[in-house]
């Protein structure tokens, strides 16, 4: 996660968890496993110093940027069809 896209504050972060504790209760291991993922990214990327318009731009054209909800949609959209079985 780019250093661009960053939470405003650790207020944001906390939300996070707070929504993942909550996942707990109903999630797969699967989405709950990816939505921690995605936490550690962004506290990574609250972490990492700003990146630049251009260099946001040159990691995408570079195909350096990994969208980080990508496996945590895909977990979430396997438990919904399997739900639906």
């Amino acid at each position: 996660m780019p250093g661009a896209i960053r939470p405003k504050s650790p207020e944001v972060v906390a939300g996070l968890y707070s929504a993942i504790e909550r996942m707990r209760l109903t999630s797969s291991s699967s989405v709950i496993r990816s939505a921690e993922q995605v936490s550690r990214q962004v506290a990574d990327a609250y972490a990492a110093p700003d990146k630049t318009f251009d260099e946001l731009r040159r990691s995408l054209q570079n195909e350096e940027f990994r969208d980080p909800l990508r496996d945590f949609s895909d977990a979430c959209r396997a438990e919904l069809r399997a739900l639906r079985a």
